[in-house]
């Protein structure tokens, strides 16, 4: 007798049978209907998930839902937002309306913006600007200085600091009230620049207050004050002097932006900015000091003294503001070229 498979019920003929057609068909017919019902259940399975929900409380849900079902097609919520463009959106938003308070960037015992490894790093680097400050600056500000002069002579600590800085470096002054005792000598290619009025200078000895010695030097945005109530004594010596023991030559030397006060001067007259050593210092050349202002309705002294300069001399003077004109006492006046207020030429 013939054996039946498991699921269908097929017939399966024994070997020593002989074949019988109406065994064939009926297997035949057992296997289309099986295939007719299982399309149609794939079917009906189909058009339930398509009408699949769930309660957001449920507990059964599992896998991925696709974006084209309704779903993230991820399982967290980084990889859901990316997904969505939201993470794009998030970002367009935070670049134009991000903002923060000082209390937000402000480093306490609790949240430090730097570790003491990467503060130890940082403290490594090549400078090439310094920060100066005075006695009397903005204690805000001063907790930034690199150097904080303090007394009467300070200008120990800001000649220090150039003689260790490298060529081509910049110091910063800070606003304040810098007292010194003797020149500022400017013997290396620096940039010293100001706080505009707000740093201001005063040789309480009553000599010059920056003494140029070398090329390639900027001096830029302070004031210097000729006479002052904090001086031991009144002075009619320049603010700037240009000044060379070993070279014959000094270039490239721009003044901008300054503030001189020549105000309380008496009879006693003497130069704002020039040259006092003509035996050594020979040559003057590109020098530039523009946008300038010299206060001092009483003073009518040469604004600019180069008279001693018996070689070559080359510069621009212009954009100076000052209530008597700027006046410019040379031995070549083709040498100087000026615009600007009313400069004389002598």
């Amino acid at each position: 007798m013939a054996n039946k498979t498991s699921t269908l019920g097929l017939t399966k003929p024994l070997r020593t049978e002989d074949y019988n057609v109406e065994d064939f068909n009926s297997n035949a017919d057992k296997i289309d209907n099986y295939a007719k019902s299982t399309s149609k259940n794939i079917t009906n399975l189909e058009s339930s998930i398509d009408k699949h929900s769930h309660a957001l409380n449920g507990t059964g849900i599992k896998g991925v839902l696709p974006i084209s079902k309704g779903g993230t097609g991820a399982t967290t919520a980084s990889v859901a937002a990316k997904n969505l463009g939201i993470t794009a959106i998030l970002q367009q938003k935070a670049d134009k309306e991000h903002k923060h308070t000082a209390k937000d960037i402000a480093e306490t015992d609790e949240i430090k913006l730097m570790t003491a490894t990467e503060r130890n790093k940082l403290a490594q680097l090549t400078k090439y600007c310094y920060v100066v400050a005075a006695e009397d600056t903005d204690s805000k500000l001063k907790e930034y200085a690199n150097v904080r002069c303090t007394g009467s002579a300070m200008e120990s600590f800001i000649q220090t600091l150039i003689d260790y800085v490298a060529r081509g470096s910049t110091i910063y002054l800070l606003p304040g009230t810098y007292k010194i005792s003797k020149p500022i000598r400017v013997g290396k290619s620096i940039n010293f620049l100001g706080a505009g009025a707000e740093t201001k200078l005063v040789n309480l000895e009553g000599g010059y207050i920056f003494s140029v010695t070398n090329s390639c030097v900027r001096l830029k945005d302070m004031q210097l004050i000729r006479n002052s109530e904090l001086m031991n004594s009144t002075s009619n010596k320049a603010l700037i002097e240009f000044y060379s023991s070993e070279k014959n030559i000094i270039s490239d030397v721009e003044i901008r932006g300054c503030l001189f006060d020549c105000k309380n001067m008496g009879e006693n007259q003497g130069a704002v900015i020039g040259v006092f050593n003509p035996i050594t210092l020979r040559s003057l050349t590109q020098v530039r000091i523009l946008e300038n202002t010299f206060l001092g309705s009483d003073y009518t002294g040469n604004t600019i003294d180069f008279s001693n300069i018996g070689n070559s001399l080359s510069g621009v003077v212009g954009a100076n503001v000052s209530s008597n004109g700027i006046k410019i006492k040379t031995q070549n006046t083709t040498s100087i070229w000026t615009y600007g207020q009313r400069t004389i030429l002598l």
